[in-house]
C-alpha cells in the first residue's frame, strides 16, 4: 500500500500534480515584466498567467488598456486590478486544483480523532493512563491520521480543523493519545486549529467594535452578559444545532475570506469539507450560498462576480460514532481519494449516512466508475462487521491507490 512517507528532513509528501502558477503579487512586477506581459497579450508570460486556453476572455478584459502607457499611480492601480481579475478568471478554470487555491476544512471529533471510541466505549477520562494494550491498538490509527493530514496539507495550503469543542481540546488529545502529530501541527504548512465558538465571539466583537463611544461600551457589556447566559442556560436541541452550525459557518467564512484575499482579484475556487456531523456539512453549503447570494453585495456586482468566479464546493458527511477500526480504514481510504476530490472540476454533496451504497455514490459523484470494480470493505461506512482477514482491506487499499495514481498522475 502506498503511504505518505515521513521524511527525515520534515518535508511532507506532495503528489506530483501538474505544475501551475497563480497568485502572483502583481504589485511587485517590475517595469520590464509589465512590458513583456503587454507584448505577449497575457498568453505566455513568465508563468504569471499561463492562459493560452483562456486567451479570448483575457483579451476581452484587457483590450485597449494594456496598450496605454502606465504613467501614474492611479493608472498603475487600475492596470493591476484588471490584470488580477483577468488572471483570476483564467486560474478559476485552469488552476483551481493547485494547493494555493484549495481550502480544506476538517472536523476533529470522530472525523480525525476517535472520540466516541475512547471516551464512550473504552470509558477513558482525561486523567486515565493508557495501558500498553490500549497504546498498541491506537498505533494503526495514529499512522492513518498522520498520513491523512500529511496528504491534506500537501494538497491544500490551508488545511483547517474547525471544531465546536473548547480550547485546548485538540492539543490535549494530541498530547495524550497521538504525540507524534505534534510536530506536524507546528510546521508552517501544517494543519491549523480553529475553535468555532471563539470565531463566533470574535465576529460579534468586531461587529460591536464598529460602533462609537459609549454605544460600543454598552454593546460590549451586553455581549458579555449574553455569552455568560448562553453558556449556562439549557437550549432546545434545534437551537443548539443552529448555534453550532452558525459558529462553524462564521469560522469557515473568516478563513475563506482571508485565504482567498492574498492577491488582488483572487476568486474563491476550491473548498472541501469533511466531517461526521451536520454542523460542518450545512455550514460549508451555507458558505457557498453566502458567496453566490450575499445580501451585502449589490445585485449587479453578484452577477459580474458569478461570470468570473467558479466556486467548487465539495461537502462530505460521514457516518457518526465510528469504531476505532472503522475510523482507521476510513482515513486510509479517504486519504487515497483526496487527490480525486481536489481535482474534480465541480461541486459535490455526499451524505454517506443515508447513501444505500456509499461507494456507488462516490463513484458517480467523482465520475470514477472504476471504483465499483474494487472490493472495498463496507465496514468503513459503519453498520457492518469488519473482515477477519486484514489482507482483504490492504489489497483493496492498494487497488484504490493504483487506480487514483493511474487516473491523475500519468
Amino acid at each position: 500500500m502506498v503511504a505518505a512517507p515521513r521524511s527525515g528532513g520534515g518535508q511532507l509528501f506532495r503528489p506530483q500534480l501538474p505544475t501551475v502558477f497563480s497568485g502572483i503579487d502583481l504589485l511587485k512586477l517590475d517595469r520590464a515584466e509589465k512590458d513583456k506581459l503587454r507584448s505577449n497579450g497575457f498568453t505566455t508570460t513568465s508563468g504569471v498567467c499561463d492562459s493560452s486556453s483562456d486567451a479570448t476572455s483575457l483579451g476581452s478584459v484587457s483590450t485597449g488598456f494594456l496598450t496605454d502607457s502606465i504613467t501614474s499611480p492611479e493608472t498603475e492601480s487600475e492596470w493591476v486590478r484588471q490584470v488580477s481579475q483577468a488572471c483570476s478568471a483564467a486560474t478559476s478554470t485552469a488552476m483551481y486544483a493547485e494547493s494555493g487555491q484549495t481550502l480544506m476544512f476538517l472536523d476533529w471529533d470522530d472525523t480525525l480523532f476517535p472520540t466516541t471510541e475512547l471516551f464512550d466505549r473504552w470509558r477513558l477520562t482525561r486523567r486515565t493512563r493508557l495501558t500498553r494494550e490500549m497504546d498498541a491498538r491506537l498505533e494503526k490509527w495514529r499512522d492513518a491520521v498522520y498520513d491523512y493530514l500529511s496528504m491534506a496539507c500537501s494538497l491544500s495550503d490551508r488545511c483547517v480543523i474547525v471544531t465546536n469543542s473548547r480550547r485546548p481540546w485538540v492539543d490535549e488529545c494530541i498530547e495524550k493519545f497521538a504525540p507524534d502529530l505534534a510536530p506536524l501541527f507546528k510546521r508552517p504548512n501544517g494543519p491549523r486549529v480553529v475553535y468555532a465558538d471563539e470565531a463566533m465571539r470574535e465576529a460579534r466583537r468586531r461587529k460591536w467594535g464598529n460602533l462609537d463611544g459609549c454605544v460600543a461600551g454598552l454593546a460590549g457589556c451586553l455581549q458579555f452578559l449574553f455569552e455568560e447566559l448562553e453558556d449556562q442556560l439549557p437550549m432546545l436541541s434545534e437551537d443548539r444545532v443552529r448555534q453550532l452550525t452558525d459558529a462553524k459557518h462564521v469560522a469557515m467564512r473568516h478563513e475563506a475570506t482571508e485565504f482567498y484575499s492574498r492577491y488582488p482579484g483572487q476568486t474563491w475556487k476550491n473548498v472541501i469539507s469533511l466531517g461526521d456531523m451536520t454542523y460542518e456539512h450545512d455550514a460549508v453549503l451555507e458558505l457557498s450560498r453566502f458567496r453566490t447570494r450575499s445580501r451585502a453585495t449589490p445585485r449587479w456586482f453578484r452577477r459580474r462576480r458569478q461570470r468570473v468566479e467558479q466556486l467548487r464546493t465539495k461537502a462530505l458527511l460521514l457516518p457518526e460514532e465510528p469504531t476505532l477500526d472503522e475510523l482507521t480504514v476510513r482515513l486510509q481510504f479517504l486519504r487515497l481519494l483526496l487527490p480525486a476530490y481536489v481535482r474534480f472540476d465541480g461541486s459535490i454533496n455526499l451524505n454517506f449516512r443515508t447513501a444505500k451504497n456509499p461507494l456507488a455514490a462516490m463513484a458517480q459523484a467523482l465520475n470514477m466508475p472504476r471504483l465499483l470494480e474494487l472490493s472495498i470493505p463496507h465496514h468503513i461506512w459503519g453498520g457492518r462487521s469488519q473482515p477477519h482477514d486484514d489482507s482483504v482491506t490492504e489489497e483493496a487499499l492498494d487497488a484504490v491507490s493504483m487506480m487514483v495514481h493511474e487516473s491523475f498522475f500519468h
